[in-house]
Order: C-alpha cells, then sequence, then structure tokens
C-alpha cells in the first residue's frame, strides 16, 4: 500500500509523544486506510491514514512493531510518498520503501491487547467544529498541568451548570476559563485529559464523550480514549477573582514589554519576576540578573487613580500566554488587599470574547523600581 510519508510521520510521533511510555505500536488496513495504533496502560490513540494500491492479501493483516524502531526509520523517510508492506513473505517483517531505500522492522509480537475497551453506556458527548476545537487547545492546554502536577490538574476540567458550560485549566500559578456551547442540562464536571487534546481536525466535527471507563474524543480520522479520572474536581470558579476595575491595555505592546523581561530569565533558564508599577499614565517594566544586568521598559496606558503607585510581579513565562487571546485590547484587573496588589491573583481577560486568564503575582523583597 502506498501512503503520504508526511501524514505518516506526523501519525507515529503524535502517537509516540501523547501516548507516553509505548514501546509498540500496532499497523493494519481499515476501510481503506492505515490504522496506526498504541495501546498503552491508561491511554489508547488510533490516528488513520488514507492508502492507495492496498493489496489483497494484505487484508486484516496486523503488524507490531517497536515504537522506537519505527519512529527511527520515519525520520530518515524523504520521499513524498512511501509503500508500506504488511504481509511479507517472512512473516515476521514489516516492510517500508522510500524511493530506492527498503526497511524492514522485525514484528515485534502480536496484536497488543493493554488497552480494556470502552465500557458501559455513554454518559454524554459533546460536539465542536474544528476552529471550536482548536481554540480550545490553543487557550487551554498551554495553562494546564503537566507531568509534575497531580492528575486533576493535567487536563481541562468541564463543567456544566444550570445549562451553561465552561471549561477551565490550571497550574494551579496560572488559571484560564472559556465558555462551550451545549445542549446537556444535567450538571456535571468532567477531566479531560491533555492526551485527548492530540486529536487535530480541519474539516470534521471533534466529538468529545464520555463512558464508565474513558473519556473519548474522536474526528473522522484520529481517536484517542483516556482512563477516566476518578476522584474530586477543583472548584476552579471559585479561585478567579471578582472583576475590579479594569485598566484598557493594547495587548501587543503589554505582549512587547513581557517580551524583553524574558530575555533574562531565558539566558540564564532560571525564572525571574517581571516587576511592573501603576504610573500616572503608563506601566513600568523591570526586570534584573545578578549575570546579565537588568532590563527596563513602559508602554502607555490610563491608570485608574487607586491603581498609582501599586507594583507587581509576575513570571513573565506566565504572561505569554496573553499571546493566545482574541483582540488588540484586553482588560486587567486586581483585588485590593490591605490596600496593595502585590500578592493577589490578577485577572486578564478578552474584550469581546469569553476568555479569561488569571495569574497570580510572585513574592519579590527587594524591589528594584524606584518609588
Amino acid at each position: 500500500m502506498k501512503i503520504n510519508t508526511f501524514e505518516f510521520k506526523n501519525a507515529v510521533s503524535t502517537l509516540a509523544k501523547e501516548v507516553g511510555g509505548a514501546k509498540r505500536v500496532q499497523l493494519h488496513e481499515e476501510d481503506g486506510n492505515l490504522a496506526v495504533e498504541v495501546r498503552g496502560r491508561s491511554v489508547y490513540g488510533k490516528m488513520t491514514i488514507p492508502v492507495t494500491d492496498v493489496a489483497k492479501n494484505e487484508k486484516d493483516v496486523i503488524r507490531v512493531v517497536s515504537m522506537k524502531h519505527l519512529a527511527a526509520i520515519c525520520g530518515l523517510l524523504v520521499s513524498d510518498e512511501v509503500a508500506i508492506t504488511l504481509r511479507e513473505e517472512k512473516d515476521s517483517l514489516l516492510v517500508i520503501k522510500d524511493g530506492e531505500s527498503e526497511y524492514k522492522l522485525l514484528v515485534a509480537g502480536k496484536e497488543n491487547e493493554v488497552f480494556s475497551g470502552i465500557t458501559g453506556e455513554k454518559e454524554f458527548e459533546y460536539s465542536f467544529l474544528p476552529e471550536e476545537w482548536e481554540e480550545f487547545r490553543s487557550k487551554m492546554i498551554p495553562v494546564a498541568g503537566t507531568e509534575e502536577s497531580r492528575p486533576q490538574f493535567m487536563g481541562v476540567n468541564f463543567v456544566v451548570k444550570d445549562g451553561e458550560g465552561k471549561a477551565y485549566a490550571t497550574n494551579t500559578h496560572m488559571l484560564a476559563r472559556m465558555n462551550f456551547s451545549t445542549s446537556d442540562t444535567t450538571e456535571r464536571m468532567t477531566n479531560v485529559p491533555r492526551e485527548l487534546f492530540a486529536v487535530r481536525s480541519k474539516k470534521d466535527v471533534v466529538k468529545l464523550s464520555a463512558y464508565a471507563n474513558v473519556i473519548v474524543a474522536e474526528t473522522g480520522d484520529s481517536m484517542f480514549a483516556v482512563q477516566k479520572l476518578i476522584g474530586s474536581l477543583p472548584d476552579c470558579e471559585r479561585v478567579i477573582p471578582k472583576r475590579g476595575t479594569t485598566i484598557l491595555l493594547n495587548r501587543a505592546a503589554f505582549l512587547a514589554e513581557v517580551r524583553k523581561m524574558l530575555v533574562c530569565e531565558n539566558l540564564e533558564l532560571s525564572i525571574k519576576p517581571a516587576q511592573i508599577y501603576f504610573r500616572e499614565g503608563f506601566l513600568e517594566f523591570y526586570t534584573e540578573s545578578g549575570g546579565f544586568g537588568s532590563i527596563r521598559g513602559y508602554m502607555n496606558a490610563d491608570v485608574p487613580r487607586e491603581y498609582i503607585g501599586q507594583k507587581v510581579a509576575y513570571n513573565a513565562g506566565y504572561l505569554k500566554t496573553l499571546e493566545r487571546m482574541d483582540g488588540d485590547e484586553i482588560l486587567f484587573s486586581a483585588p485590593f488587599v490591605n490596600e496593595s496588589i502585590s500578592l493577589t491573583p490578577a485577572r486578564f481577560e478578552e474584550k469581546e470574547g469569553s476568555y479569561v486568564f488569571v495569574v497570580t503575582p510572585m513574592r519579590v523583597t527587594n524591589w528594584s523600581l524606584d518609588e
């Protein structure tokens, strides 16, 4: 069978990345496509790629090979199209032909059956247009926790309450919230693991479903299933500060100053606070490093009277999340505790959209901004 090289390499690399620790990958023909499957202990992933010239004797043939070896071969493929033979004279081989080059991989075993499958009735299903799903991927996953986080934070929590859908992501230092449309009237809170957002779609609706044991995301050419998280989920809405007096910020100008603050951090590979001072008519930015020096920047802003003289420090890397917001202008607000905002979460939000981003300040004991 012949297959597009880019799509094949993308499927293998995506599955290798998202199904962590997978040692084997399964390939077989499925309805005129090559199905590439990885079955881990808690994650199942399948991506399909259209093929041509499928030999009759390759129908219903399953090949399981080493993920490490297949990924290495994919890195060598250069042609736009490669030929894959599932059934060779020797049943212990998978053959990949790339132009004049030929690669033969030893079969690593029989059909991989680690994944236990889907059990129980479907509890719910949410559907997303491709552009809606991509917006979730872009805005929520960068805020979600990683492997070092508790499972409750390693994904996006979908909440339906009073007929409204809201999604939350947090690594406990920053948090994002955005709305989604749903006809679901049952109050529920569901954790959608970050692995499910490996599903991509350019034209097909993405369906997100829950069963007794797994959460599933699928579209026309891919499907991922992850074991359902058992246990309570955090009430993220409680930690989002109420909107206070807002400052209208030019998003591009604000991000330009944030990127300046990141220079010290990137050079020294350690977190450096982006200190912000609220002046009359402008914001002043400052960061410093013992091994580099200091950087100072400014941007114009209509600063309300109660903010003038306030100072706060944030992880500049977290503030880069504002790149993913929509619109030229964003709203900033922070609550005052004992007449200070230096230790209270700040709220950034789209002027027109539903996306809200919350970030916790960093502690800075020796402020370098002149009073």
